[in-house]
């Protein structure tokens, strides 16, 4: 079991499903309808999924340039972006998270995401998740006040979680230019996922994930 003790906080990586032998064990999924894999194991892009990866690749270079912008102002120490401290938020069920960066990702990331998002309306999220699939913020439909509901906060209620499942991790630490999955989500609900990596001085930070429905 990996332990980090900082402070009062203490992050257990195995409890949060991040032990190393699990992670050897993830692989992505199949691809969506509108991806094809050719002979050589690379993927072809329908139009309308060209379409998604360059939105998902633009709103990437966005979310890069907050955060160096964060570090070159020293808002936040390279230390505080890089630890991956993940402090539970008391009575959340699934488990919520705050980090040192969080309050930034509200202020700069969130308004990207939700720009990004309402450039096409059949658009179901387009979020950011950190290596471990840590996603601060999401789109307004995802970020509703919670209810104490268990069933409704599931589907309405998404920031602040870790997505740690095969396709979420996938997504968050593929370095290739981008990923195409098939998601099923804890709620039910199925959908295409498009994701590229997002590089913060040349180092690798996340994902932008780009959802939208299989035809």
């Amino acid at each position: 079991m990996q332990t980090r003790l900082i402070g009062i906080a203490t992050l257990t990586l195995s409890l949060l499903g991040f032990a190393s032998e699990g992670l050897a064990q993830r692989r992505p999924s199949r691809p969506p309808p509108g991806v094809t894999v050719e002979a050589d194991g690379s993927l072809s892009l329908g139009s309308r999924e060209k379409q998604y990866l360059d939105l998902a690749v633009r709103c990437g270079d966005q979310v890069r340039a907050v955060v160096e912008r964060w570090l070159d102002s020293k808002e936040i120490t390279a230390e505080q972006l890089w630890a991956q401290l993940y402090f539970p938020i008391a009575k959340t069920n699934p488990p919520k998270f705050e980090t040192p960066w969080l309050a930034y990702a509200e202020r700069d990331m969130q308004p990207i995401l939700d720009a990004c998002v309402a450039t096409d309306t059949s658009l179901l999220f387009v979020i950011f998740v950190d290596t471990n699939g840590y996603l601060p913020v999401h789109n307004p439909k995802y970020r509703q006040k919670t209810t104490g509901n268990a069933a409704e906060d599931l589907s309405r209620n998404r920031t602040r979680r870790i997505f740690n499942d095969q396709v979420g991790l996938a997504a968050a630490r593929n370095t290739e230019p981008f990923l195409a999955q098939t998601y099923m989500r804890d709620n039910g609900e199925t959908f295409a996922d498009l994701s590229v990596p997002v590089m913060v001085k040349g180092v690798h930070f996340g994902a932008i994930r780009v959802g939208y429905p299989i035809k």
